[in-house]
């Protein structure tokens, strides 16, 4: 047929080829990318630290989770998702946690326009902007704030997100029958250290108080906490402390004490300290070279990881340790008796000791002997059964786990503390997963907008592509 091998034939059949080629490609483009949104991550995170990239950590968490969890947040999801960026990355953790196992499922409730949810969980505050974890198969629910998934400025204003951490921790702890004690003791003027207790609890310990003046030391505590008392133990209670350290033969349990440059003497806590091979001299630690300060303050020092096993995670995060305000623990033996001693971190060969009674007394760093933290270990070896052993570790300073210290996203305080914990306190369903900030560029889209985005994309696009081939094709047949 003549018209078959016109030019003007061929011209408009190559256009409305391209045409169609073009178009199919933009569906399967599209195809494929709703297909990949569907079933896992499938964006591109501007932020700077990846906030909306979920760690592997968290996502072996959810994919593992084996009793069903129901997660309701208080909060219209529309309104959620657009309140703050930080809010749209709990609600992409959230989505990716249902991606990763089909026995978690989230619903966006309003508790001010549903006032009947809080009948569902008789306790609960059920305030806005919360969430409830509830394991369906136990009836279990716990109640997560707001307020615990990020880290707030002087201001109020939300300046990082700990949310990944949070939610995989207590999704985790929600559907484990694990119970994992830890105990601060009370009473004696300690330190207030709600930060460290948060960690703990985020890292899925049990924390409570006891009064070892009223009080024996339950005996499902794995590790006693001591923070700085300014007040003496007692004959009795020292006694309880020891007897809490041999567990009756068992071993297996941990203190961890901290002093501070504030603390007094005290006497009866100094001779149980010196029998597992420690002592708190009367100095504070300063450093002569600002590279290993914090803050321009040479009384912030980087204390250098000594022992591997304790500081693993700080090491793997890449991050440093400050000490503030630091005694310096000296070792008094190596090993005697039952008791062994190691240091676990130690101040730089340009740092001083200073005594705080007479400043002008002061010793060098060049020796390598100024630590910041030392372990001992209490061990008794049992024929057939190897040994057992109970653990003892000592800060120069409580300032190493107060709030600053701990939230500082730079620092590797609360990693190495998280460190520690592991090994007086093992706990197979701790987890740690850094904090993120949402620093450069961001997309936060609510639902709706989405939805809008693919119509245009999916159906709009393609639609004007065959409108374009067509008009193309027409010129050129009538030209």
């Amino acid at each position: 047929m003549k018209i078959l091998k016109s030019r003007k034939f061929k011209i408009g059949a190559f256009g409305a080829a391209v045409t169609a080629v073009i178009l199919l490609i933009v569906l399967a483009v599209n195809y494929i990318a709703v297909l990949l949104t569907d079933r896992k991550d499938a964006f591109i995170d501007l932020t700077a630290e990846k906030a909306f990239e979920l760690s592997e950590e968290a996502r072996t968490v959810f994919a593992n989770l084996e009793d069903s969890l129901r997660v309701t947040v208080l909060f219209a999801k529309e309104q959620y998702e657009t309140l703050n960026p930080y809010c749209a990355q709990v609600v992409y953790i959230l989505d990716q946690a249902e991606k990763e196992n089909e026995k978690v499922s989230v619903r966006y409730i309003d508790p001010l326009e549903n006032p009947e949810v809080a009948a569902s969980y008789p306790g609960a505050a059920c305030t806005q902007g919360d969430m409830i974890m509830e394991n369906t198969e136990t009836g279990r629910f716990y109640e997560l704030p707001f307020s615990d998934l990020f880290f707030f400025g002087n201001s109020g204003n939300i300046t990082g997100s700990k949310a990944e951490a949070v939610i995989a921790s207590r999704m985790m702890s929600m559907t484990s029958g694990e119970s994992y004690n830890i105990a601060f003791t009370k009473g004696h003027s300690e330190d207030e250290t709600e930060e460290l207790r948060s960690l703990m609890e985020l890292n899925n310990y049990t924390v409570s108080d006891v009064s070892t003046v009223t009080e024996d030391i339950p005996e499902e505590t794995l590790c006693l906490v001591i923070v700085a008392p300014k007040v003496d133990f007692s004959n009795e209670e020292i006694m309880k402390l020891e007897q809490f350290m041999r567990n009756g033969g068992e071993y297996g349990k941990s203190i961890l004490y901290f002093t501070s440059i504030e603390q007094p003497e005290v006497p009866n806590l100094k001779a149980f300290l010196a029998n597992y091979g420690f002592e708190l001299t009367t100095e504070i630690v300063g450093e002569t070279d600002s590279r290993y300060t914090f803050g321009d303050s040479q009384f912030y020092a980087l204390s250098g990881y000594l022992e591997e096993t304790y500081s693993a995670k700080a090491l793997s995060a890449g991050l440093a340790s400050i000490s503030p305000y630091t005694r310096p623990v000296n070792i008094l033996f190596a090993d005697s008796s039952n008791v062994r001693t190691a240091p676990l971190m130690s101040f730089s060969p340009s740092s001083m000791a200073i005594d705080m009674v007479d400043t002008s007394k002061y010793r060098s760093g060049n020796d390598g002997d100024l630590f910041s933290a030392a372990v001992a270990e209490q061990y008794e070896y049992i024929n057939g059964e190897g040994e057992r052993k109970s653990k003892f570790v000592v800060f120069g300073t409580s300032s190493f786990v107060n709030d600053t210290m701990l939230s500082t996203e730079s620092l590797g305080n609360a990693e190495y503390i998280v460190g520690v914990l592991a090994q007086l306190a093992p706990n197979e369903t701790s987890i740690e997963i850094a904090a993120k900030s949402i620093l450069g560029g961001y997309m936060s889209i609510s639902s709706r907008a989405a939805t809008m985005l693919g119509v245009v994309f999916i159906a709009i696009v393609p639609m004007l592509v065959i409108a374009a081939g067509i008009y193309v094709y027409i010129r050129r047949r009538n030209k």
